[in-house]
């Protein structure tokens, strides 16, 4: 999967323990894992299918894992489900392989535990077997099922690059992909647009991925500043922005001040008019006037 935005799902939630005493299980299933996305599964038969998956440049933020199911009769000793972990990205199988290239997998949540039991851990990936990674990714929290990823190792600072150059998040320090929220930024599909102080624009160490794709998911430029940002988006420059922002403004302010300054020469001109006539009501009333513009573009 390349330059997708995977956002606002969630997986299955663990069912219910059996309460009838009918020969069925007392205790609640587990929660889901990989809200977002998830290679490989489970038979229903306790085996695995193993999958092989890729995901390029993409954005995988805002999911959750499912919650676990309720125990039937916690008071006999069933328990209840534990919560899923991997709110953004689970693998399960036991030969399952996903390579991680380029991508934000942060700002995804756990699922609750059923009525006595644990939450889950892992706030945004989930693995059963070992992660590969490639490029620069941004990952919110590196702790998978209760271990840490050795793919996405801790920085030696928290906002640091880690040896990898990934930016990766911890259990004390998780890190904000500073998104903006899902929106119509351009193109087909609606995206997350990286917020102006987001990590994941020009990452410190830079992908050597550039020339992999000539656009984002949107059909934009797929490098604007000479470093492609992380994720399936790439943030504009905003400080061109900002200078265009600025111009803008200049222009308006000279507008004003022009407008204003027209319109002063015309009362007093009017107000020369009336005091040669001595109109003393209309004198008055045009000294507030001036007055109040000559106020008005001191103010620009």
């Amino acid at each position: 999967m390349s330059q997708s935005t995977v956002f606002g799902n969630r997986a299955g939630d663990g069912g219910p323990g059996d309460r009838n005493f009918s020969g069925g299980s007392g205790d609640g299933g587990l929660g889901g894992k990989g809200g977002g996305v998830g290679n490989g599964m489970r038979t229903m038969q306790g085996g695995d299918l193993d999958g092989i998956m890729t995901l390029k440049q993409c954005t995988i933020s805002g999911n959750r894992a499912g919650d676990g199911g309720q125990a039937g009769n916690i008071g006999l000793g069933d328990t209840s489900g534990v919560g899923g972990s991997g709110g953004g990205f689970g693998q399960h199988g036991g030969s399952s392989t996903t390579l991680i290239e380029d991508c934000i997998i942060a700002g995804n949540d756990i699922g609750l535990g059923g009525e006595g039991a644990e939450d889950g851990k892992a706030l945004d990936l989930s693995s059963d077997f070992q992660l590969t990674r490639d490029g620069i990714n941004l990952i919110g929290h590196n702790l998978v099922d209760g271990g840490v990823s050795t793919a996405f190792p801790s920085p030696p600072f928290p906002g640091q690059p880690n040896g990898n150059g990934d930016l990766v998040g911890t259990q004390g320090n998780l890190l904000d992909p500073l998104l903006d929220p899902l929106a119509d930024n351009g193109g087909p599909t609606l995206t997350l647009l990286p917020a102006r102080e987001s990590p994941a624009i020009d990452p410190p160490m830079g992908s050597d991925h550039s020339l992999d794709f000539s656009s984002d998911q949107r059909g934009f430029d797929r490098v604007v500043k000479g470093v492609i940002d992380i994720g399936a988006v790439e943030a504009p420059d905003y400080a061109v922005i900002d200078a265009e922002a600025a111009r803008q403004a200049a222009v308006a302010r000279a507008l004003r001040r022009d407008a204003i300054s027209r319109k002063i020469r015309k009362l007093t001109k009017k107000f020369k008019v009336a005091k040669r006539k001595r109109k003393k009501r209309l004198i008055r009333k045009l000294k507030k006037q001036i007055r109040k513009s000559k106020r008005q573009l001191r103010a620009i």
